[in-house]
């Protein structure tokens, strides 16, 4: 899973710099560190699946790892009668 992470986000910037969007300040090696520790620590730390989501605006690059089931929501509490 972490190698395939590494691999998405290496064809995406690929494909940002031939469209030549600018990548300004952003080194290859470091956005596809930044996603293997960020998908790792999802593998290790929250069970199931994680989703990797990249954007590229204005040269800089976000990067969120997070989980696709709905957060858990509190309960209400129950009366007592």
């Amino acid at each position: 899973m972490i190698g395939e992470a590494r691999d998405f986000a290496g064809k995406f910037l690929d494909r940002a710099a031939v469209r030549g969007v600018p990548v300004a300040g952003i080194k290859r090696q470091d956005a596809l560190l930044v996603v293997s520790e960020l998908v790792t620590n999802a593998v290790r730390h929250a069970p199931g699946l994680c989703t990797l989501a990249l954007d590229l605006q204005d040269g800089v690059l976000e990067i969120a790892v997070g989980s696709p089931r709905k957060p858990p929501t509190a309960a209400r509490p129950s009366a007592r009668t």
